[in-house]
């Protein structure tokens, strides 16, 4: 969340723009935990050196009446107009994760948010007053820039094929301005669902978005991954920005994706963030060699070069703040890809390379095979489970269908006079709490694993989900119903299917991991889990099959359990799955 003189040094700030084009300036202030102390803050940026002058305030997320009046009295003591006080409401909350906001283009309901928003800025904000500042403004004494006087049109109206879709939901307005004044026909396509890229393809631009969140989604449409690999492979001009980075590299925290370029890629816990200033190492099909460009580089994950693939084809595209010696990216004559964004309108001649390359390569007809053997991955089906499987000879240790002994069923059963009444839960916890060695008040007997993980994902709504693969479905099921958006780790089999700590990353906020894990069997060290706890996150681990442990070890059940929410099931072991019996303990 930027402030007002945030930037680069202060340039590209809001009051670097305000003063660029003379604007009065209008303060939005979050009111949350502060009071007067909000007016001194206020004051010093009205009369701070590098900022422009400050004509009003507005009192955003306020709380009681009499909050509201406090603070509408400091303000009134320094000279600044108080133009209204938004009250602070659950039901305007945009959830974010690791790389900020949701974009609007992931949220069916952002719309309504919108709306919502706009209600109550109406009813709170004296909108009239707003509008009286605005129209003081200066006339800007300059012409509205235009793409058309940026770059020479090519011939052929070459088609350049744009990814967007939920996974590409970041790129700058004025790239597809420039391009479609160079003379291009700009397509967009979903990589996600299209099953091939939009006919005529002349060229390709891949923006930055989340293919991290999407990676399963991306790699089942295994249609459009190999005809990218094909097209890439026949000299198509490419950019790939970020996410364009990411979708063309070999995998994805290992999940694959197209194989174009000979690299992989992982999440990192590292944010990398910042303004950079580039200078092209060699020629690409949008740069030249020792030019030099601006950039804004916004990313959670690395990558890292395939030795055993050929990348003679290829050279770094970038070098990065060139005191760092970093080098970063791939570039070719066809190829431009990096972590790198850049705004093209302040270098339209990277458009105008990129619309020619693309103009040549429709004009010399090259093409490239289609991809006829390469068929999309289905769905994981999350309701099917193990004993669909279940045939005459084979065991079931999936949820343990085998008879269960006579003993327990007899006890089970008991007299009628059982079944007659409503059921008390209190003596049931008092001695699972006294079995796990937990207090009462911190187990809840439920019906089953399956209705504690519902009870959770219900209970803590707006988290970003992160759910620990293989593992059984019914979590990321629960999880998925109740509206959040998950994200999935997959644990690599070449590794044992251990656990990587480091893979999760810092903005997972609610981490779901089965142990020991159904269906491999792993079993993870208690400590290795612990580890991942942190302020403001839950773990929710699924004890199911604890009990086929001998003595239970790596349980976390009992001991500290701050953070920590463990599931347990009740009747796999002695073969009642039918009987809906479980607990969640923790804190």
């Amino acid at each position: 969340r930027l402030g007002q003189t945030d930037g680069r040094r202060g340039f590209g700030s809001s009051a670097h723009l305000a003063e660029l084009i003379d604007s009065p300036v209008i303060l939005v202030l979050d009111t949350s935990g502060v009071s007067r102390t909000l007016a001194a803050v206020a004051y010093g940026l009205a009369h701070h050196p590098a900022a422009p002058a400050v004509d009003a305030v507005i009192l955003n997320k306020t709380g009681s009446p009499r909050a509201v009046d406090e603070l509408r009295e400091a303000f009134a003591e320094i000279g600044l107009p108080v133009l209204g006080a938004i009250p602070r409401t659950k039901n305007l909350v945009v959830p974010s994760r690791h790389l900020g906001l949701v974009p609007a283009a992931e949220r069916d309901q952002a719309r309504a948010v919108i709306d919502a928003a706009a209600e109550l800025v109406s009813k709170h904000v004296d909108l009239d007053a707003v509008l009286t500042i605005a129209d003081a403004a200066s006339r800007l004494a300059t012409n509205p820039w235009s793409a058309a006087s940026e770059v020479a049109k090519v011939d052929g109206r070459p088609r350049i094929s744009v990814a967007a879709g939920r996974a590409f939901t970041f790129r700058y307005a004025e790239t597809t301005e420039l391009l479609r004044a160079a003379g291009c026909e700009v397509v967009e396509f979903d990589p996600m669902n299209d099953p091939q890229l939009p006919s005529g393809t002349d060229g390709l631009y891949l923006g930055g978005g989340f293919p991290e969140i999407y990676a399963e989604e991306l790699a089942a449409n295994r249609p459009l991954l190999a005809e990218i690999r094909a097209a890439v492979g026949a000299g198509l001009p490419t950019i790939a920005e970020c996410a364009g980075l990411l979708y063309l590299s070999h995998s994805l925290d290992g999940v694959d994706m197209a194989d174009a370029l000979p690299l992989t890629s992982t999440m990192s816990p590292r944010l990398t963030l910042g303004y950079r200033e580039l200078v092209a190492e060699s020629d690409s099909v949008a740069t030249r060699a020792g030019e030099q460009v601006h950039s804004h580089e916004f990313h959670r994950t690395t990558t890292e070069p395939l030795t055993s693939r050929d990348a003679a084809q290829v050279q770094p595209a970038w070098l990065v703040d060139a005191a760092t010696g970093r080098r970063e990216g791939l570039a070719s004559p066809s190829v431009l890809a990096s972590y790198q964004h850049i705004h093209w309108a302040g270098y339209p001649k990277q458009a105008e390379r990129f619309a020619r390359a693309c103009a040549a390569f429709a004009e010399a007809g090259r093409r490239w095979g289609p991809a006829l053997t390469e068929q999309r991955i289905p769905e994981p089906d999350l309701r099917h489970h193990g004993d669909a499987q279940l045939r005459p000879g084979l065991v079931d240790l999936a949820v343990n269908v085998r008879s269960a002994p006579q003993w327990l069923l007899e006890e089970i059963g008991g007299g009628v006079e059982r079944w007659t009444g409503y059921p008390d839960s209190r003596t049931a916890r008092h001695t699972l709490a006294e079995r796990y060695g937990v207090a009462d008040d911190a187990l809840l007997p439920t019906a089953g694993a399956a209705d504690a993980f519902t009870l959770i994902a219900r209970t803590f709504p707006d988290r970003k989900v992160l759910v620990v693969h293989p593992q059984f479905t019914e979590p990321e099921v629960a999880w998925r119903a109740a509206g959040h958006q998950v994200r999935r780790l997959i644990l690599r089999a070449d590794e044992g299917f251990r656990l990587a700590p480091e893979r999760i990353g810092n903005d997972a906020d609610l981490v779901i991991i089965g142990n020991p894990t159904n269906p491999t069997g792993v079993l993870h060290p208690a400590e290795q889990i612990r580890g991942l706890l942190r302020p403001g996150r839950i773990v929710v681990v699924d004890e199911a099959f604890m009990d086929f442990i001998p003595g239970e070890r790596e349980s976390l059940l009992g001991g500290e359990m701050t953070g920590l929410l463990v599931t347990r099931s009740l009747t796999k072991l002695w073969g009642i799955a039918g009987l809906r019996a479980g607990f969640v303990a923790g804190d």
